[in-house]
């Protein structure tokens, strides 16, 4: 008997480990990596491999069919990605496929690792994320600010160093945009996303005390800052996005008004700071306002903005490829890759090098057509089944949706944020069930 709870508790343990590790390193995100043959493995997915290694000792190997929804779906769009990279191997940039295959590969051996498991996340963990990742996205804009250096795959960079949609120039001074530890603003907007939900949602709890309040205050009033200072269009927009969610959800009148009034306050003093320099409003109009009405309207008369244009020649160029597209490559798309293979053939774009289009809804349908948006968007379905309605569960939620939105402007479908978001959604579903049969019992 004291031999089998000794192995009970050193399963536990090891889990404990593993979970810790992806609660570390979540927030991290592009920070630090090491980099092998100029691939940079970032600390999340290198700790993910070791806690394979952890799982595989500890694994009850029992899966459950409500949740094993989500291989099936890894599983279709590996076996896609075979058959497509297999019938268009001449025509396809085969380095990027097998890096794609290799991804998809490990995220099913993950995902079938941690199902096998008693994986369990709890609100406490859910809680304790949202906290330090704020806390580490400060941290991390402070410290640019201060210094006006970053870290970016374990460089530190300064940002008088080159010039790109990361820097914006104020009154002849080169000013780094806020983006805490992503590699670009704009990545930020999923992360903060979900961050705004949670701490809106504690905020509107009719039952907190004064100082709850000023504590979930402070956090809400360090989001806006690091989003207004981002200059991102995408920020901005998912950002409005959660609030408006917020406050259409919630049931609390009062407190309604009060976050209303807040959001107002915010957008009052975000003015008078930007029309209170020139400098500042440029940066504004050229990093939102022009930034936007180009990518949507075309705007030919519109000012020059690189990100605006060179997402646009590559949606355009997306939007070519499949209307150009037989039938079966229409189903099956023409091979993970190939929508690099025609990137780089191309003389006229600003940046040719392009694995995927700026849109991974246009990049799955080039590569690997109906088939491959249909295992996209199956698992966003897939996680709206697993959601449980709660503030725990909805915020990880969030996080998934707005990394769907993001990926309107940008194409890389196994960014592993969302993948452990979607864990740890899986997991405190877990939790909840063995809590209501504890309570049943």
């Amino acid at each position: 008997m004291w031999g089998s709870m000794d192995y009970r508790n050193k399963r536990i343990s090891l889990l404990s480990v593993a979970i810790f590790g992806m609660l570390f390193t979540f927030p991290l995100k592009d920070a630090f990596a090491y980099t092998i043959k100029d691939v940079p493995f970032r600390l999340s997915e290198i700790w993910i491999v070791i806690s394979l290694f952890f799982i595989f000792f500890v694994s009850a190997w029992k899966l459950k069919y409500k949740e094993s929804g989500i291989l099936w779906i890894v599983l279709f769009n590996l076996l896609v990605t075979l058959l497509g990279v297999v019938l268009n191997k001449e025509t396809i940039v085969f380095s990027f496929a097998i890096k794609y295959i290799a991804r998809n590969m490990l995220w099913l051996m993950v995902l079938v690792f941690f199902l096998g498991s008693r994986f369990e996340i709890t609100s406490q963990n859910i809680d304790m994320l949202m906290k330090y990742t704020a806390w580490v996205q400060a941290i991390a804009c402070i410290f640019t600010v201060i210094t006006n250096r970053y870290f970016y795959l374990s460089d530190l960079l300064f940002a008088g160093d080159r010039y790109d949609a990361n820097f914006i120039s104020i009154a002849g001074h080169v000013f780094h945009r806020l983006k805490g530890t992503c590699s670009e603003p704009g990545y930020l907007a999923p992360l903060l996303a979900m961050m705004l939900y949670y701490f809106l949602m504690k905020y509107l709890d009719e039952y907190n005390t004064q100082r709850d309040n000023i504590k979930y205050m402070t956090y809400i009033f360090v989001l806006f800052v690091i989003s207004l200072f981002s200059f991102s269009s995408a920020v901005y927009g998912i950002d409005l996005i959660i609030i408006c969610y917020v406050l259409i959800t919630s049931r609390q009148r009062v407190n309604k008004c009060l976050v209303i009034l807040l959001g107002m306050a915010a957008l009052l003093v975000a003015f008078v700071i930007v029309l209170s320099s020139r400098a500042m409003s440029q940066a504004l109009f050229d990093n939102v306002i022009n930034k936007v009405s180009y990518y949507i309207f075309r705007q030919d008369n519109a000012s020059f903005n690189f990100s605006a244009v060179d997402r646009s020649q590559h949606v355009e160029f997306a939007k070519k490829i499949i209307s150009e597209s037989t039938i079966s490559e229409l189903i099956l798309g023409k091979g993970t890759g190939a929508y690099y293979f025609k990137s780089l053939l191309r003389t006229d774009f600003y940046q040719n090098n392009v694995s995927e289009a700026n849109n991974i809804y246009l990049s799955s349908m080039t590569d690997r057509g109906i088939l491959g948006v249909a295992g996209v968007i199956a698992t966003f379905i897939y996680c709206k089944k697993m959601l449980h309605k709660d503030i725990y569960s909805r915020t990880l939620f969030c996080g998934i949706i707005a990394q769907g939105l993001h990926w309107i402007l940008v194409g890389n479908f196994w960014l592993y944020g969302f993948w452990y978001e979607i864990l740890f959604l899986i997991g405190y579903k877990r939790h909840i069930a063995v809590l209501n049969e504890n309570y049943d019992s």
